[in-house]
């Protein structure tokens, strides 16, 4: 059908080329030739555009078209599966053919495109909610030939959000490489059909820019709109924020907290004044900061990893360790509480020992020539290694204790005796011999 352009109704075709985490080599992502940016306007009759708050669903259903999708042209309606995509572009019934990669890929780009939209009232799903249940549409699947279209995915757009649309982002045509931007258009279409224009920012789904990194969200950001510069809004004005229109449509969302853990020092343990304090902190997307808190007082706050510090002057007796991150959505969480002793007269990990006593760690470790040094337990199983730098967990009898790596002999390993029993009577192999002879030159020569 000709385009009509005397309404405010138009199509977007959109092709995002920034890249996401599939494994792919990263320059891959930008292998293809862009195809060209086109805006048409359509019939607006042919679409049920909402009034602010009034859209009648917040499910996005991912469709990779099992077995192909007969798409008919006419009003958007999910449900009946009828495009005004297909109407305006074919003029004829469309058949999109099959998502053409693995089950691996494609939970990639469900798990991406939930995680975009995870700030938002909005639920993603790649199970079809059916012909009686209102729902936005995202069909990843075919190429654009199957609609008689050029672009990397189109979608139908106004300046509010279409009820039961149907966008399509065309994951067929790239490739095995293709798949690497596939999150980033899935979610620009669909934000299309939400009233969402092209943004001249490259960390917004919305942009066209490239080079953007692999990571994107809709940024609470008055950005300008535009392709490859900057322009004025189709819904009026100079700029747009993705986020604040899509909390302003679908409300907030249960966003995911980091998690974090003290990993230095252990609960429980006797530590000199200074010790070191080490965080592990792990998101979904991202951790912006991590603030480490001493007897309920922050004494510091980084921005970036590594995420640890020296504890400050002045502590003594026993004190209370935590820690609290925040991710790039302002979510946070805390640790447990570590209780520790400071000791100054304790010995620090890899001083000399005679008894466990003797360590900040309570744990003393003697050599073949009995010399002892104070080592720390750790844990095999622990998601992250926890000992110092230079050692590793390795297994010692029925403990597990930081080692130095790369000693010689045995590579470090010993035996062990029940916990009850003092380290300092266990039998320590030649590469701990060595790691001990080391340090003892080290001291000399100093």
């Amino acid at each position: 059908m000709p385009p009509v352009t005397n309404t405010t109704t138009f199509l977007t075709l959109a092709f995002c080329s920034a890249a996401l985490m599939l494994g792919a080599d990263p320059s891959s992502a930008h292998a293809e030739t862009r195809k060209p940016n086109k805006v048409f306007r359509v019939d607006s009759s042919m679409v049920d555009i909402a009034e602010p708050n009034q859209h009648t669903s917040n499910i996005i259903f991912l469709n990779k078209c099992e077995g192909g999708c007969t798409i008919f042209p006419g009003n958007d309606d999910s449900r009946t599966n009828t495009s005004s995509v297909v109407a305006g572009t074919l003029g004829q019934t469309a058949f999109i053919s099959e998502f053409a990669y693995g089950q691996a890929e494609w939970d990639a780009i469900v798990d991406c495109v939930t995680r975009v939209y995870e700030p938002y009232g909005i639920v993603i799903t790649d199970q079809d909610p059916g012909a009686n249940i209102s729902h936005f549409e995202a069909i990843v699947a075919g190429t654009d030939d199957e609609i008689n279209t050029s672009a990397g995915g189109i979608a139908p757009a106004s300046c509010g959000v279409i009820n039961n649309a149907i966008t399509f982002s065309f994951a067929n045509q790239g490739g095995q490489s293709g798949l690497s931007q596939m999150c980033w258009t899935v979610a620009q279409e669909t934000a299309h059909a939400f009233g969402l224009d092209h943004e001249f920012l490259c960390s917004d789904p919305m942009t066209y820019l490239s080079d953007c990194g692999f990571d994107k969200r809709f940024q609470d950001v008055n950005a300008p709109c535009g392709e490859f510069e900057a322009r004025g809004c189709y819904c009026g004005g100079n700029t747009q924020n993705s986020h604040q229109f899509l909390l302003g449509h679908f409300g907030a969302g249960e966003v995911t907290p980091p998690t974090v853990q003290v990993n230095r020092p252990a609960d429980g343990a006797v530590v000199r004044s200074n010790f070191p304090f080490e965080v592990g902190a792990v998101d979904d997307v991202e951790v912006t900061s991590v603030e480490f808190i001493i007897n309920g007082a922050v004494v510091a706050e980084l921005t970036s990893e590594p995420w640890v510090i020296n504890a400050p002057d002045g502590l003594s007796g026993e004190v209370r360790v935590e820690a609290r991150a925040t991710d790039n959505l302002g979510a946070q969480s805390s640790s447990s509480v570590v209780t520790v002793t400071i000791d100054d007269t304790a010995v620090d990990f890899g001083g000399e020992c005679n008894a466990d006593a003797d360590c900040a760690s309570r744990l003393c470790a003697t050599d073949s020539d009995g010399a002892g040094s104070c080592t720390e337990t750790c844990s095999l199983e622990a998601e992250e290694d926890t000992c110092p730098d230079g050692t590793a967990c390795l297994a010692a009898g029925d403990r597990e204790v930081c080692w130095p790596q790369g000693s010689g002999g045995s590579g470090g390993l010993c035996s062990s005796a029940p916990p009850t029993t003092p380290l300092s009577a266990l039998l320590v192999f030649l590469g701990v011999f060595a790691w001990r002879r080391q340090r003892h030159t080290a001291k000399q020569d100093s």
